[in-house]
């Protein structure tokens, strides 16, 4: 898939995934949304720290549908914890934003957009 199409695709995933949370969509919203919905807690009212933490377990959740990552087991505070499988930062950085970015659109299809 040439790169304007696949930029054409992220647009048009972004618009409803937009329209499906009455919001702007983007990046760091939708993987703040898989950190949410991963971590079972629920929409709610989180600190500074607790929306990294989040963001942090959605690009984990992405690199593990991508076969980057594995979930290793959970913490003491019940937060999945990942290991490396393989090294996807020698990725190129078009390479890397691409394939999180088709692992987000692949995530939302299949647990949030066909849930409802």
């Amino acid at each position: 898939m040439s790169y304007q199409t696949f930029t054409d695709q992220w647009e048009t995933f972004l618009l409803k995934a937009g329209q499906y949370f009455n919001v702007m969509a983007n990046y760091e919203f939708l993987l703040f949304i898989i950190g949410i919905q991963e971590s079972g807690k629920g929409f709610g009212n989180f600190s500074k720290q607790e929306k990294t933490d989040l963001i942090s377990l959605g690009i984990c959740r992405i690199l593990e549908i991508k076969g980057y990552m594995r979930q290793s087991g959970n913490d003491p505070e019940g937060w999945p914890l990942f290991e490396t499988i393989k090294n996807h930062q020698v990725m190129p950085p078009l390479q890397h934003n691409r394939m999180m970015r088709e692992g987000i659109m692949q995530y939302f299809e299949t647990n949030v957009f066909n849930q409802s």
